[in-house]
Formats: C-alpha cells, structure tokens, sequence
C-alpha cells in the first residue's frame, strides 16, 4: 500500500509532503519520490498522522470494556477503530471483581484484539471522599497483599494503575507495583500539597485526569493538583470535552507542563456518540442530556467524546495542531515506551494511520496495514 502527497504528521511535527509506502502491516519507506505512479491511497491536501491512543476510556458506540465478550470486545475495538482511536488502554472502574478479572483475562490472551495493548486499573484503590461516579461500594484499601491476592496474575496486562496516594500505608503498595513496571498515577485523592509531594518522590508519576475527584488548588494549599502542575517529571491526564475542564484550565495546564508529558484522554463511557438516554456506568444509573453524562447524584459520569473529538476540541480553543494531535499520539507512546510500535511515523512502525480532511474529518483509517475505511 502506498499513501501518496499526504502532509505526514509524525507524532510531533509535520514534514514537507511525503510518500509512505506500507508492507506487512508496517511502515516499510517515508519517500520523497516514488518509481512510479501506482498508489493506493491519494492524501492529496489531507494530514497523514499517527493513530490516536487512549490511556483513559470505558466505552464507546454502546459497548462497555467491562462486559468482555470476546465478541463483544472484538466489536467494540472495531468501532474505536472506525473513529480513529488505533490503540487504547480499557480502563476498569469500581464494579464487582470479576467483571475486572474477565477484561484482565481478555487482555492477557494472546487472543487479544491487537488494538487493546493493556489495561488501566482505576479502582479499587480510590478514596471514598473523591469518588465522582464510582461506586463506593467496591472500593478497598490498598496493600500489597490485596494486590497479590486479586492481581499476581496480571502483571503483564496492567499498565498503569490509578490510586489515592495517601491510602497506601508507607508506600508499600507503590513501591511493589513500580518495581513491576506499572506506572503509578495519582487520582481519586484527597492528598494535600506536602502529600503529593511526598507521592512523586514515591513513583507516582501521572495524573488521572487532572482536576477532576482531586481537591481544588486554593492559595494556601495547591494540593496534590497544584503539585502536579510545578514538578515537570509528572505527566497530566486531560479530558477534553471541555465540560471536565475548562478551556482556561486547560489553557493554564499547557502553559505549566512540558508538552510531552499532557496526554488528552476521552474518559468515554458507552453512551460516547449515542445520544440522550439512561446508561450505566459502575452499576450505577447515568443519563445523558444535552451531550453530558451525570449520575442520578449529578456528578459527572465519564465524557462522550472519542480522542479524535478531543484533538477537535482542543484546536477549537486555539491549541496549536501539533500539539493537540501530539498530545493523543506521540506521548502516549513514549509513557508506555513504545514509541518504536506505535505512536510515530517512522520506518519499521506498525501501520495503524488516519488520513484525515484539513476539517479533521476522518477520510482513511489503516490499522495494522489494513484499509478499514
């Protein structure tokens, strides 16, 4: 397969008009020129990027990733597909243990659909004060013997693990999992500004979605919020629908980070692109009215927006192109250290590509090689 005239977005800038030639599922030649005129695909005044990559999402299109039928799942990672999400981390949510030990099962089978490349843990280490749309009823305290006793045999599936902080009694719990590799992400917390201090030198290195089920940053007391903000070795979860946060907000995160470590996240739900109606979520009621989600408390129940909304969203504000398509591609990549798979336009890449209109439509998704639209 060749993708001719594009303007090819690596993942963190764009290059002059190129040629990507496409063999065996990978990126085979980035070229200036071609042998001869047979191609493909022609991205003539279209961008050529990355397929975006959700570290942070629970649903979309009607499907749920904790109800895991491999028919289901095989489904549901066709329609992120189809929406231009290539690759995505099924994040769990507080629920009975077993609907999290059969996606943990899904994801470690080597039966796997290839776009799920591990999984996200948001519960149930969580702080009952900050649970937002969790449910209360399936949180626990963090320890190490918890962990073993309901995950020992997951280790290579989890990715990054979301936790309150100050639960974990000495860190014994955050040093454990960060000496497997499992990348701790500080969310659901109440921890003050000399606790999330004390959290970063401990590895928590990633914020889940910063801002929201954290506490506010009040001038006397930034808290573990504020804290995220000043130390540059902390990465920041971002939901950008602009109702979780505002464009101010998000305006000011971006101003305070370096680029590199903001990743845009949907926190999508089943309802994302559904429409008005009743959804659940954490075997709680949700309703969506007027493109929001609540749960029958009025809190807000993850987003309805797919990554590539997000990047839409994002440029809507005024954030540069580059950095909205680098902060859903590039740098979730090089957090899970595969920039070498996934994430960048290089040779040797695997092909999971979206070529899309100067609107940020969707004209071509490739995924693994494979023409899907």
């Amino acid at each position: 397969m060749i993708i001719k005239n594009g303007k090819i977005f690596t993942g963190k800038n764009f290059i002059d008009e190129r040629h990507l030639i496409i063999e065996e599922q990978k990126i085979s030649k980035i070229t200036e020129s071609l042998e001869n005129n047979m191609f493909d695909i022609d991205a003539n005044g279209c961008y050529v990027v990355p397929g975006l990559i959700d570290i942070h999402t629970h649903g979309l299109g009607g499907f749920d990733v904790n109800i895991s039928s491999e028919i289901n799942m095989d489904l549901l990672a066709t329609t992120y597909i189809k929406k231009g999400t290539t690759s995505l981390l099924p994040t769990t949510v507080s629920q009975p243990i077993q609907k999290t030990f059969d996606l943990l099962d899904y994801c470690n089978n080597p039966k796997c659909h290839k776009a799920f490349i591990g999984v996200h843990l948001e519960a149930p280490y969580l702080n009952k004060d900050k649970l937002g749309a969790q449910n209360s009823s399936y949180i626990e305290i963090p320890s190490v013997s918890n962990f073993k006793k309901n995950f020992s045999s997951y280790l290579s599936a989890i990715k990054i693990i979301s936790m309150a902080p100050e639960l974990d009694k000495n860190y014994e719990l955050s040093h454990f999992l960060k000496d497997k590799q499992i990348i701790l992400s500080f969310g659901h917390t109440n921890s003050n500004a000399k606790e999330g201090k004390k959290a970063f030198s401990n590895g928590y290195k990633l914020a889940t979605h910063l801002m929201n089920a954290m506490p506010s940053i009040h001038h006397r007391n930034v808290a573990i919020t504020g804290m995220a903000l000043l130390d540059d070795s902390v990465g920041v979860e971002i939901i950008s629908d602009l109702l979780h946060v505002s464009e101010e907000m998000i305006k000011i995160i971006i101003k305070c980070k370096p680029l590199d470590t903001i990743y845009i996240i949907s926190d999508s739900m089943s309802a994302a692109h559904l429409g008005d109606g009743e959804y659940e979520l954490s075997n709680q009621k949700v309703v969506v009215k007027d493109n929001c989600a609540r749960t029958l408390k009025g809190n807000l129940a993850g987003s309805l927006i797919t990554m590539l909304d997000g990047v839409k969203n994002m440029v809507s504000i005024g954030i540069k192109l580059e950095h909205a398509l680098q902060f859903a591609t590039y740098n979730q990549a090089k957090l899970l250290n595969m920039t070498n798979q996934i994430g960048v336009i290089k040779e040797g890449n695997i092909a999971n590509i979206l070529i899309l209109t100067k609107q940020l439509e969707i004209k071509h998704v490739i995924f693994q090689g494979k023409l899907i639209i």
